[in-house]
């Protein structure tokens, strides 16, 4: 299992179990608002760890292709990044220059 899936599911858990928890002890009310509180500020700092991140764009070993030259023509805006190693759409790894995702099936746009 992923790591942001498991924090998202110990969060969901959390905040439902504190909520469920103000209602039967509401002598305890106040604690239970701030613990919710630093829960949500704490992960706001969990979810920007290098950890919760994935892989975008090219493998480590390729080269970049070049980016635009400065006063040159720009990209027209319906083009898409060639060369991507995941789905658009579902996001699962894929081959370089694949015309269709095998886990969703969806044909991918400017495939090669």
């Amino acid at each position: 299992m992923q790591v942001r899936a498991l924090v998202m599911y110990v969060s969901l858990a959390a905040f439902v179990g504190l909520i469920v928890l103000e209602f039967f002890l509401p002598q305890v009310s106040t604690y239970v608002l701030f613990g919710l509180l630093g829960w949500f500020v704490a992960s706001l700092f969990i979810y920007r760890l290098p950890v919760m991140s994935r892989h975008v764009g090219r493998s480590a070993g390729t080269a970049a292709a070049p980016g635009p030259v400065p006063g040159g023509p720009a990209a027209p805006a319906h083009a898409l990044p060639s060369g991507l190693d995941f789905c658009l759409y579902c996001a699962s790894p894929i081959e370089r220059g694949a015309a269709q995702c095998p886990q969703c099936g969806r044909t991918l746009p400017l495939a090669g």
